[in-house]
């Protein structure tokens, strides 16, 4: 398919963004613009250069009420500019999120750009396929406004089995999602702040589950008693407790000493499905730790590493041996690191 325009068309906070970030993480030369929610304020995503643009404001002046809303008007100036720079690059798919009354009877928000956008696609000026995302009221309102009776409108279920290309489950492979305890900084469990829609011990365990065979979530039991019954648990066990995050990998491997662990952290909110796949695409049969280094710190992340089953023994001995540090951990064992463009991507979030 291509030089076709589609729309994703759902009710409000049905997570619609949240759908699609997971997907376009998995896509290849992929453009436009997202509007995901970060620490319960709305955000402005360039999806090709993966940067996030401040977009609700506070402030009256040079805004654009939406709602009971405030967005920030320079903001709808640079998501024009990213509309136009994916035109010109031709992306197999361009996104925009999402098309309002604003632009529909208004005029203002996206527009001149979005109908300059869809008139390219229309007439089989570009390459690619166009993507709108449009609230369900609004739905016919835009196909009849910017003429788009063809548009072909896209259940969920495409981003759902269309998200993870060419991935299946990989055998003794087990997701375990480090919940980590309470920052004293932040004043509250990690583990449980909404980034994108989802509480996050949730949000990684899904990013994990098409990669896994199994996932769980490593918790302690006050932890354990507020997350959903959708998901397997951990217990912390009462034999390694008090080691921070080796108490959850240790209790993961007391478990399923034939396993190995892929172990994220919760507080990782911009990790994508990118760095998941390279993680997979970097094991090797004489490796025990896959990890990833973050360059700007020069620290290893041993919360985002896969640990293979030979390490079960080697990290009870570690700490036997009266260590609980998995990053000192990791320069006993085998340890092949590797690194990311951008290291947003590992920023641990904790203020």
């Amino acid at each position: 398919m291509d030089n076709q325009i589609f729309i994703l068309s759902q009710p409000v906070k049905s997570g619609k963004t949240t759908l699609l970030k997971s997907w376009v993480d998995a896509q290849d030369n992929v453009g436009g613009i997202l509007t995901p929610d970060v620490n319960d304020t709305r955000m402005l995503y360039d999806i090709a250069e993966k940067t996030y643009y401040k977009f609700q404001t506070h402030n009256t002046e040079n805004s654009i009420g939406i709602g009971k809303f405030l967005f920030d008007n320079s903001a709808f100036n640079t998501a024009q500019d990213i509309l136009l720079q994916g035109l010109k690059k031709q992306h197999s798919w361009m996104i925009v999120d999402e098309v309002g009354r604003l632009e529909i009877e208004g005029k203002l928000g996206l527009e001149p750009r979005l109908t300059q956008l869809i008139h390219a696609y229309k007439n089989h000026q570009v390459k690619g396929n166009l993507l709108l995302v449009i609230r369900d009221y609004l739905l016919q309102d835009a196909i009849d406004y910017y003429q788009i009776p063809r548009a072909e409108v896209l259940d969920e279920s495409f981003f759902k089995t269309d998200k993870i290309k060419h991935t299946t489950p990989q055998q003794n492979l087990i997701g375990l999602v480090l919940c980590g305890g309470k920052s004293e900084r932040m004043g509250r469990d990690k583990a449980f702040i909404t980034y994108q829609n989802s509480p996050q011990y949730a949000h990684v365990a899904d990013m994990l589950q098409p990669f896994c065979d199994e996932v769980y979530i490593s918790c302690n039991a006050q932890q354990k008693v507020e997350i959903s019954q959708h998901y397997k648990c951990i217990e912390d066990n009462a034999t390694f407790k008090n080691a921070g995050p080796l108490t959850g990998v240790l209790s993961a491997f007391k478990l399923m000493p034939q396993q190995s662990l892929m172990v994220i952290g919760c507080d990782y909110p911009n990790l994508s499905y990118a760095e998941i796949r390279a993680l997979l695409d970097a094991r090797e049969p004489n490796i025990d730790v896959v990890c990833f280094k973050n360059t700007d710190t020069n620290f290893e992340e041993p919360l985002l590493a896969i640990y293979e089953k030979q390490c079960a023994p080697l990290l009870l001995k570690f700490y036997q041996n009266g260590e609980q540090s998995l990053r000192q951990f990791l320069k006993t064992v085998r340890c092949k690191t590797i690194t990311v463009n951008d290291n947003e991507h590992l920023k641990s979030v904790d203020c």
